[in-house]
């Protein structure tokens, strides 16, 4: 065997204008290949971390369509009670729940006494776990504790040029009511698809002790599992449980619609159908290439074959026999196409880090990927050299001279 891959290589060099063709036919379809499968699973991520609506141990209870969790409402229909099957769940580290009222109208006045009315008229109460369980904290101040105090969202204070200490009048018909800024939530970044960073960063918040939420129900409740890979068997249980006639509220049997539990496994489950087509057209595209690579390799060698008619009619004379110099020629295929290989995939690797690091997209190395793409790579050329074997056995020496 070494004395052939010695011969092999001593031939490639001989003829280094043939061989570097070859070497970069091979490296450029490497390459692709690499690009697009690791691009796309980058881009597959990127797609879920910007859809997603909260981490991936958080899950949302909301209503709507337990078939279509991927659209929900939050209606005021959820009481204690849903708290207290929460309570009981092992699998549930923390919950919070979130109440809403509308307000007749909400207004600043800044330090120049210039009173400025807010868009918005709603004002969510909560207690703090509620925004930490969606990424969100207060980067100034306090969370809001006391009957008086409100947090509001960084779009909120920017807007209005609000400060922690100021003062937010508050009508409700014809209750009027002073509150104090205690805290400005921190900034949460753009998430492309997900309603969840304009949400936190709009939102104006009062205490749950507050006696205008006192006696309303949760629009939603926001909880933590203790671990990722029993969410979707959680997400089921508490869906059932939630919806048993037993646990639902009145509000919620009028709405007609279920107690839902939403999680990121839905935006997953969707991304992957849309997936599925890539990963078809990237199958697709290894078998094109392969064939690619196989004919272009057959060609070669059969122009080599015809072009090296006299070193071959040597061997025979010589004693080689049809298997050794068959053998040989594909090992010298062999040779090329790993020597393709290293370099397609070296090329690939560092174009799809300089690229992912220009996007800012999270670099993907899958092994599996690689290894289908060194036995593509590797294997193809030794398949066409394979394929020229008959050629070379049918020339006899005679031909071989004679010609």
């Amino acid at each position: 065997m070494k004395f052939y891959l010695k011969m092999a290589v001593r031939s490639c060099f001989k003829d280094k204008h043939k061989f570097t063709h070859n070497v970069v036919g091979i490296a450029v379809g490497i390459m692709l290949l690499i690009l697009v499968t690791m691009m796309s699973m980058s881009f597959k991520n990127v797609l879920y971390d910007q859809m997603k609506i909260s981490d991936d141990d958080i899950i949302t209870i909301a209503t709507g369509d337990r078939n279509d969790t991927l659209s929900y409402f939050y209606n005021s229909v959820f009481d204690e009670k849903t708290l207290e099957l929460l309570k009981n769940e092992k699998n549930i580290v923390r919950y919070s729940g979130i109440k809403g009222i509308n307000t007749s109208s909400i207004n600043f006045v800044n330090d120049k006494n210039e009173n400025k009315r807010f868009v918005k008229s709603f004002i969510y109460a909560a207690d703090e776990g509620f925004t930490d369980m969606y990424g969100a904290s207060v980067d100034e101040g306090v969370f809001c504790s006391k009957e008086d105090e409100l947090t509001i969202g960084s779009n909120i204070a920017d807007s209005y040029g609000i400060k922690v200490g100021d003062t937010i009048i508050v009508k409700q018909f014809d209750k009027k009511m002073n509150f104090k800024v205690s805290g400005i939530l921190g900034k949460l970044g753009a998430m492309g698809y997900s309603n969840t960073p304009d949400m936190i960063n709009n939102i104006v918040i009062m205490s749950l002790e507050n006696p205008l939420v006192k006696d309303e129900n949760y629009l939603s409740v926001v909880a933590q599992v203790s671990d990722t890979d029993i969410l979707e068997e959680e997400s089921e249980h508490l869906t059932e449980l939630l919806n048993e006639d037993a646990n639902m509220t009145q509000e919620l049997k009028d709405i007609e619609l279920d107690a839902i539990v939403v999680n990121n496994l839905s935006i997953l489950d969707m991304i992957d159908g849309y997936f599925v087509y890539i990963n078809i057209f990237i199958a697709f595209l290894f078998v094109i290439v392969s064939i690619i690579v196989i004919i272009n390799f057959s060609n070669i060698m059969t122009i080599t074959i015809l072009s090296r008619s006299r070193e071959i009619g040597i061997m025979k004379i010589t004693g080689g026999s049809d298997a050794q110099i068959s053998k040989f020629y594909s090992i010298e295929c062999m040779f090329v196409g790993a020597v393709g290989t290293v370099i397609g995939i070296t090329a690939g690797t560092f174009t799809n880090l300089a690229v992912t690091l220009i996007l800012n997209w999270d670099f993907n190395f899958s092994l599996p990927i690689y290894a289908v793409t060194i036995i593509v790579g590797i294997l193809s050329p030794t398949l066409a050299g394979m394929k020229t074997q008959k050629k070379i056995k049918k020339q006899t020496i005679s031909d071989i001279f004679h010609n």
